[in-house]
């Protein structure tokens, strides 16, 4: 079949670069049917088995960037995709190439102009987590790919991992509903003082406004929301109600010079009475023992109580100073999660045939519900639920900008020697907003967002 379904995409950074681009290699190398049997469509490996992906470009802020990606890109697939560079890449990608499906691994804070851009032109979209920072960008994205009749989708892997779906489908029936619950997820120091140069870079020339919470804690809410709070059908089971988030300012500042939030804790209220705390950092000391990121999550229902490790899997491991290879090991022990995303060896070839893991899942659903759409007839209404589309990330959106809107107003109350009372109210039909206690012991009210946020 010599139509191919194009792909581009525009960001190549830590994920980008890695979760993402591998994942799309295996699928341009060897199509989508391979998979399947990870998603749950492994009945649909015959009927699109014929299709056909290719990479057509790639886009970068800098130069150096977008060639990176080509390279790696030829490197992996015999094809050297188009390069773009500068402020706004995707642009020139949508105009010259118009590609049938534009992925958007740009920075947190820079997802909604290229998703915006590609989907008035009629291009699919697939958005890193979080789909938006605030919910008015989240709805405008939403909207228009409803218009459009086109698909949107957001990369939130988590709800792909198979301890939280077997977590969802076994366990909480028996031990729910939820009465409280802990997710942390902690990210190593390296995240936010060299390798984000949005947080690294910019922090030492002003304030940055992204969080933890918004960067990491999106994985937990859209579970908790999606997952954990849905039955077997997709319906939503509990809805976040009140949000309080508080912030810490000590190592990036006084150490590193950035002005940056170091970690975040948010309780999260919904309908039926449940607790969720948030706990998510981005300073994790290198000598800590996860490959790469401390997280996992405790549940306690009426019934019973649910512990996951996400960090230690089972697999622990310590190398010393001097290994064959001559390259020093770390003297603590460590762990790998290979569920996420791994290489995939043939059993006596040293050579790594494909890549595997939740990380892939979320990816390649997506991938595939677009291919049924543009090469099989089918609506986009028949492959709802078969992807994690946009409308389902409104209101973890929402939770995210009411969690960064009550840590800043926290934040402000602290310097002003008052009790950093602030937090937020959700009202499905009505919007977000910010309730305080100001200097002269008044409550105060603003508006975040005014709307509809369902």
């Amino acid at each position: 079949m010599t139509d191919k379904i194009t792909i581009a995409q525009t960001g190549f950074g830590m994920f980008g670069s890695h979760e993402v681009a591998r994942s799309i290699e295996c699928i341009v190398k060897y199509g989508v049917s391979p998979f399947l049997g990870r998603v749950g469509y492994a009945h649909l490996a015959r009927e699109l088995a014929e299709i056909e992906f290719e990479m057509a470009a790639v886009g970068a802020r800098s130069k150096t960037s977008a060639e990176k990606a080509a390279e790696q890109y030829e490197e992996a697939t015999g094809k050297r995709p188009r390069t773009y560079f500068g402020e706004t890449p995707w642009e020139n990608i949508i105009n010259d190439v118009k590609p049938d499906i534009l992925v958007v691994a740009t920075p947190d804070d820079k997802h909604f102009n290229p998703a915006i851009y590609a989907l008035k032109r009629g291009v699919h979209v697939l958005c890193e987590k979080p789909l938006a920072l605030h919910v008015d960008e989240a709805m405008k994205l939403v909207t228009e790919a409803e218009k459009q009749g086109l698909l949107l989708g957001s990369d939130n892997h988590k709800e792909y991992d198979p301890d939280h779906l077997y977590i969802a489908r076994e366990l909480l029936p028996k031990i729910g509903p939820i009465n409280y619950a802990r997710a942390y997820l902690e990210e190593p120091l390296d995240v936010s003082t060299s390798t984000f140069k949005w947080v690294a870079e910019e922090g030492k020339k002003g304030t940055v406004y992204a969080t933890p919470f918004s960067y990491v804690g999106i994985h937990w809410i859209s579970l908790f929301q999606n997952v954990y709070g849905a039955d077997n059908a997709g319906n939503r089971t509990m809805t976040p109600v009140y949000v309080s988030g508080h912030g810490q300012k000590n190592l990036l500042r006084e150490r590193y010079g950035i002005d940056a939030i170091d970690s975040t804790v948010v309780d999260v209220v919904y309908d039926n009475g449940a607790k969720v705390v948030f706990e998510n950092n981005w300073i994790t000391p290198e000598e800590f023992c996860g490959m790469v990121v401390n997280q996992g999550h405790e549940i306690v229902g009426a019934n019973g109580k649910i512990e996951s490790d996400q960090q230690n899997r089972g697999l622990l491991y310590w190398i010393g100073k001097n290994p064959p290879g001559g390259q020093q090991g770390k003297l603590s022990q460590r762990t790998a999660n290979t569920h996420f995303f791994r290489k995939v060896y043939s059993l006596h070839n040293s050579l790594p045939d494909s890549y595997s893991g939740y990380g892939m899942d979320a990816i390649l659903a997506f991938i595939t519900s677009a291919a049924r759409v543009l090469r099989k007839n089918t609506s986009p209404e028949d492959v709802s639920g078969t992807f994690i589309d946009g409308r389902s990330q409104i209101l973890p959106c929402a939770v995210i900008e009411a969690g960064n809107a009550s840590v800043w107003k926290n934040q402000d109350l602290l310097k002003s020697k008052l009790i950093p009372d602030a937090s937020c109210k959700l009202d499905i039909n009505n919007g977000i907003t910010l309730t305080f206690t100001d200097a002269n012991g008044v409550t105060e009210t603003e508006t975040i967002y005014d709307g509809n946020i369902d």
